[in-house]
């Protein structure tokens, strides 16, 4: 599918969001690439106005949430969509979520434009199919939103789960695991988290002096919700001097829900808590331990299995005003000062770690299923498989057991991940706390249901003992 609609659409694409849409949408079904990545290369090579950026964006995102339950309301009306060229099927989901979704698309604009895509690439007869199926999803409007009647759900628990999920748009084995792991009401509400926009947030550089006055200013003109001492959340969008903001290094974006779990990370900065260096085991683009430095502690060293986001964590630090340096093979940390270095940044897997330690601190945001982040990534909710989740849980255990052993005494293991399943969280801290005996659980907790930021991380503190406990 991927060449022949990067072939038709290309052309069009500079004028057209609805074909630039599908060209990123391809480029994540087809091509496997996160949505936001997609995104950023077609809208950089579309250079689309700004209204037509944003409903190119409104597209991808809203079809990758609501594919499936899409493509089933569709298959109603559809002799049999399995047999329907990939790419005019991917037309008429697109053109059933402006449909459904968006008011604001005249609905005779969107089928016309599906109508005349199908038409010329695929001839009058798959044109007629598309336009009949599109006139039958809009006289059925009261009706789709709805999940499926199906009266057999009503009798057959299986069943009733697997229409539920379909009406969140989600796999049933997801819908699944959330109800047994914590009941109906969150299972219900999680999905329905999984649906909306995430909320946009940024973190204010709290290393510049004018940081917290920053902060107060924009929370006070634009209607933002305060997080700890350095985040804002903005439900009603950025404002839109944050770029000039970040290209300046006095904020960053940052997700709400990560804030709010770093503001929680208390190990970090308790009395007593021993004071040193600490490693970002798993460091991405380096989002946290960036926040961390902001706030004065000593992140040494930061890793990640990617050279990409390491890179990006480079340029991130000297956007910030800090320096970075770049470390290949094992090596003891350098002698501390009084004021926080920057870090040290290495390509390594979190399970054979590069540095000897010890560290007073390990921040451990180990790869997960991602289920807490569907509504920021909803790809995950097309590509996770139930079958993936042993192998991720297996991949934490030896990144624990690892970054165990280059702690220092007193030192805090902070467990981060940003899924909803107790496989890859409560067990994990679980089951390395019965292999540890050295360790307690400090702290646990994860996002509750009803957090207004529609993501979900958990989070663990684990504490090694000290020689009098």
């Amino acid at each position: 599918m991927k060449q022949a609609i990067q072939r038709g659409i290309r052309a069009r694409a500079g004028h057209d969001p609805r074909a630039a849409a599908l060209r990123a949408l391809d480029m994540v079904l087809g091509g496997n690439l996160p949505s936001q990545a997609a995104l950023d290369t077609i809208l950089r090579d579309a250079r689309l106005p700004p209204s037509d950026a944003a409903l190119c964006t409104e597209l991808v995102y809203g079809v990758l949430r609501q594919k499936l339950w899409l493509e089933r309301v569709l298959g109603r009306f559809l002799k049999r969509p399995e047999k329907l060229p990939a790419e005019c099927l991917l037309v008429l989901t697109l053109a059933a979520y402006e449909l459904a979704f968006l008011d604001r698309v005249p609905g005779y604009a969107t089928v016309n434009w599906a109508v005349s895509r199908v038409r010329n690439r695929f001839g009058s007869g798959l044109a007629g199919v598309a336009n009949a199926s599109l006139r039958a999803f809009q006289r059925e409007q009261d009706t789709v939103h709805q999940p499926e009647p199906r009266p057999e759900c009503r009798l057959d628990e299986a069943k009733a789960v697997s229409c539920r999920a379909i009406s969140y748009s989600l796999p049933a084995w997801i819908l699944e695991r959330w109800r047994k792991a914590y009941g109906p009401e969150a299972a219900a509400a999680y999905a329905e988290a999984s649906l909306r926009r995430p909320v946009a947030g940024i973190r204010v550089n709290l290393s510049r002096e004018d940081g917290p006055a920053l902060r107060e200013r924009l929370l006070r003109e634009h209607n933002g919700i305060a997080i700890g001492r350095s985040g804002a959340a903005f439900p009603g969008g950025l404002p839109y001097e944050v770029k000039n903001l970040e290209r300046e290094g006095r904020v960053s974006r940052q997700s709400p829900a990560v804030m709010e779990a770093l503001e929680t990370l208390e190990a970090l900065e308790r009395p007593g808590a021993p004071r040193g260096p600490v490693w970002d085991a798993c460091a991405g683009r380096g989002g946290k331990s960036l926040a961390l430095l902001e706030r004065g502690l000593d992140i040494r060293a930061a890793s990640d299995t990617s050279f990409a986001r390491l890179a990006a964590m480079r340029g991130e630090l000297s956007r910030l005003g800090f320096a970075s340096g770049w470390c290949s093979g094992a090596t003891d940390h350098p002698e501390g000062g009084e004021s926080p270095k920057p870090p040290m940044l290495a390509l390594a897997d979190a399970a054979t770690p590069p540095f000897a330690g010890p560290f007073a601190a390990i921040v451990l945001d180990v790869p997960c299923s991602g289920l807490g982040t569907l509504c920021r990534r909803p790809e995950i909710r097309l590509r996770r498989r139930e079958s993936d989740i042993a192998a991720y849980a297996a991949a934490q255990d030896g990144m624990l057991a690892a970054a165990a052993r280059l702690l220092a005494e007193g030192g805090a293991l902070i467990y981060l991940t940003c899924t909803l399943l107790p496989e890859e969280n409560e067990d994990r801290a679980a089951a390395f706390l019965a292999g540890h005996p050295d360790f307690i659980l400090e702290s646990e907790r994860t996002t509750p249901p009803d957090s207004p930021w529609n993501e979900f991380l958990y989070r663990a503190v684990l504490r090694r003992k000290t020689a009098d406990e």
